[in-house]
């Protein structure tokens, strides 16, 4: 989570069920998704690479997108 949309941003991470605080942002996966993610990705058949997980393009945001695009590679 990011208080704005710049890669200065102050963040902070939550849990889904926890939800976004009103003037925050979601703009990346949490360790716990990529985990899921990532043991989904490892025991598929067939990977679909519908887009980056969160705003790659600005580094402290790009750690999810990063990772399960590792995955995928080291699944296929």
């Amino acid at each position: 989570m990011s208080d704005k949309f710049d890669e200065h941003a102050h963040t902070m991470i939550k849990l889904a069920e926890e939800g976004i605080p009103d003037g925050w942002l979601g703009v990346d996966i949490g360790p716990k998704t990529i985990k899921e993610n990532e043991e989904v990705l490892m025991r598929s058949k067939t990977i679909f690479w519908n887009g980056p997980q969160g705003v790659f393009e600005m580094k402290p945001f790009s750690q999810g997108s990063y990772r399960m695009l590792d995955t995928i590679i080291n699944a296929t």
